[in-house]
C-alpha cells in the first residue's frame, strides 16, 4: 500500500505501510539510510532484489523490493523524518491514525494498536501533558512500566490494551506503535452493584410486609378477645338479678300467711300448730273452699 504522495514528501496514518521511492530509479544498487539525531544511519541496501540490513529489525518492520523501494511497516510518528537514497531525499510525515472508544464506567475495556495484530508494541499514556509509558507486549508477553498492584493493566497474544473496571479517570488519549485511541468513559453502574440493590430492595420489601402482616392479625387478634369478652360482660349483665334481697326489717314487715287447719282458731306469729290439731283436708269440703281460698289471696299482688 503506497502513501499519499509519490513525492520528496510524503505522509501516511500511522499503523499503516508506508513506500518510499527512490527517486526514479529503478534498479542497481540502493543504500537507504535515515538521519537520527543529526546522525546518518544506514537501514539497508538493496540490489537486484537482495537486501542487507544494517541494523537490527527484529519485527521486520524494514524491506525493499525489485524497484530499489523502502518499505516500512506499521508506520509510527517515530518513523518520520528524512530519509535519503543515492538519488533523492524523501520526508516522511506520519499522522496519527485515532480511534474513538467508548466504554460504560466499571466494564473491561480492550483498545486495538490500529490493524496491528503482531510484533513489539508499547503502550503509552497522555498524562499531563507528558508521555507515560504503560506497558510492552511482544507475542503474548507483557512488561510493565507502571506500578499495578490492582492488576487493572494487561494485554495478550495480539498487541491490545486491556483495562480491568475502567473509571472516569481513565479517560484520555492512548498511544500504540500504530495508532492513538481516544477512550471515553460514560457513567454508569456495575452489573453487581445492579444485583446488591435489586437484592437490597427485595429484602426491604419483603421485611416490610412481614411487619404489616404481623401488626394486622395483632391488631385483629386484640379485637377479637375485646369482643368476646365485652360479650361475656353483656351476658353476666344481663343474668344479674334487678332486685336485692331484702332486708331484716322488711321480712318482718311483710306478712306471714299461715294455713288455717281449724276453723275459728286464729293463729299468730307466736304460735305454732300442732300435728295433734291437723286433719286430712280431702274429706272435708268446707276446709277446702277455705284453703282454696287462702290461696288466692295468697296469690293477689
Amino acid at each position: 500500500m503506497r502513501g499519499e504522495d509519490r513525492g520528496l514528501v510524503q505522509r501516511q496514518k500511522e499503523g499503516r505501510i508506508v513506500v518510499l521511492h527512490c527517486g526514479r530509479l529503478t534498479n542497481g544498487k540502493v543504500t537507504w539510510s535515515r538521519d537520527t539525531n543529526g546522525q546518518r544511519v544506514d537501514i539497508l541496501t538493496t540490489h537486484n532484489e537482495q537486501t542487507t540490513k544494517h541494523i537490527a529489525d527484529p519485527d521486520r518492520r524494514y524491506g525493499s523490493g525489485a524497484n530499489l523501494v523502502l518499505t516500512i511497516f506499521r508506520v509510527s510518528q517515530s518513523d518520520a523524518g528524512r530519509y535519503d537514497c543515492s538519488a533523492a531525499t524523501v520526508e516522511l510525515s506520519v499522522t496519527a491514525e485515532t480511534l474513538h472508544q467508548t466504554e460504560k464506567e466499571g466494564n473491561n475495556v480492550t483498545l486495538k494498536c490500529g490493524r496491528l495484530t503482531n510484533g513489539t508494541v508499547t503502550w503509552s499514556r497522555d498524562t499531563n501533558g507528558q508521555r507515560v509509558d504503560i506497558l510492552t507486549t511482544h507475542n503474548g508477553e507483557t512488561t510493565k512500566h507502571i506500578a499495578d498492584p490492582d492488576r487493572r493493566y494487561g494485554s495478550r497474544k495480539d498487541p491490545v490494551l486491556i483495562i480491568h473496571g475502567v473509571s472516569q479517570s481513565d479517560a484520555g488519549r492512548y498511544d500504540c506503535s500504530g495508532a492513538t485511541v481516544e477512550l471515553s468513559v460514560t457513567s454508569g453502574t456495575a452489573l453487581w452493584k445492579v444485583l446488591i440493590i435489586v437484592a437490597v430492595s427485595c429484602l426491604v420489601a419483603v421485611a416490610l410486609v412481614l411487619f404489616l402482616w404481623k401488626c394486622f392479625y395483632k391488631r385483629k387478634a386484640v379485637c377479637t378477645v375485646k369482643q368476646k369478652q365485652d360479650h361475656l360482660y353483656d351476658c353476666i349483665d344481663n343474668n344479674m338479678p334487678t332486685t336485692q334481697p331484702a332486708s331484716d326489717e322488711q321480712n318482718a314487715k311483710e306478712p306471714v300467711y299461715h294455713l288455717v287447719t281449724q276453723p275459728r282458731v286464729q293463729i299468730t306469729d307466736d304460735q305454732q300448730s300442732t300435728p295433734e290439731a291437723a286433719e286430712p283436708l280431702g274429706n272435708n269440703p268446707t276446709q277446702t273452699e277455705q284453703v282454696e281460698q287462702l290461696y288466692a289471696k295468697i296469690k293477689k299482688p
